[in-house]
């Protein structure tokens, strides 16, 4: 269960359902969860997709990136990026088999070191 002030403040970053895809600045990510300002429902699949593009700020770390069910309030699902160096990573996952009716929020989070990068949210 979240603390209270930790779930207003992601009350107030998630405020507005995408329309289209979106670009998240990622930004000394750390290891608490970064969400995403918007929402998003899934495609007609039950889909979202998510390309992304970082680095780590000091040495090899991991990161991940979570979908957030807003109508349950609840993580639903965690997907683990191993080794992204000083140099770099790129990718692109999905998550599948979405409730369209749902609004998700995709989150983000590094250990042990934090990063910087970018990521392409689809639905």
């Amino acid at each position: 269960d979240l603390h209270p002030r930790v779930r207003r403040q992601r009350q107030m970053c998630i405020r507005d359902r995408a329309q289209k895809s979106y670009t998240a600045d990622l930004q000394v990510v750390g290891k608490h969860w970064l969400y995403t300002n918007y929402y998003y429902h899934p495609n007609g699949d039950g889909k979202i997709y998510v390309d992304y593009s970082v680095r780590a700020d000091t040495s090899t770390t991991t990161f991940y990136i979570g979908l957030y069910d807003l109508t349950q309030d609840k993580l639903v699902v965690e997907f683990t990026v191993n080794d992204v160096r000083t140099s770099g990573k790129t990718g692109s996952m999905n998550f599948y088999n979405l409730v369209q009716s749902h609004n998700y929020a995709v989150c983000f989070r590094a250990h042990p070191s934090s990063l910087n990068g970018s990521a392409v949210i689809k639905h």
